[in-house]
């Protein structure tokens, strides 16, 4: 079973925290024919991960897309990305990386 587990650097003042493994099948972009991920299913997984660390009720994930513009693909990982509050404030940084079980 394919994974994607993000691992944070820091997420506000909370430096290292637990790592987020999130199984492929539930953030797979049902219209895709090959591997293809739903960026607004992996982000609203993230965001509900990382708030209560950030103390913010709205906070923006920012990551490095592939130049194709094809969209978000299992294949393009591992990607960095950072988490902004306010549009400006830089509350931490992470990778998103597929793992195996």
């Amino acid at each position: 079973m394919s994974n994607i587990t993000v691992s944070f650097d820091r997420v506000g003042r909370t430096h290292n925290p637990p790592d987020l493994v999130v199984p492929v099948a539930e953030v797979a972009d049902p219209w895709s024919t090959d591997d293809g991920l739903h960026w607004g299913r992996l982000y609203q997984r993230i965001e509900t991960y990382i708030r209560p660390m950030i103390r913010s009720s709205d906070p923006e994930l920012w990551i490095e897309t592939p130049d194709d513009a094809s969209g978000l693909r299992v294949s393009d990982l591992p990607i960095e990305g950072w988490i902004s509050v306010g549009g400006f404030r830089n509350a931490g940084s992470f990778t998103m990386k597929e793992t195996v079980e």
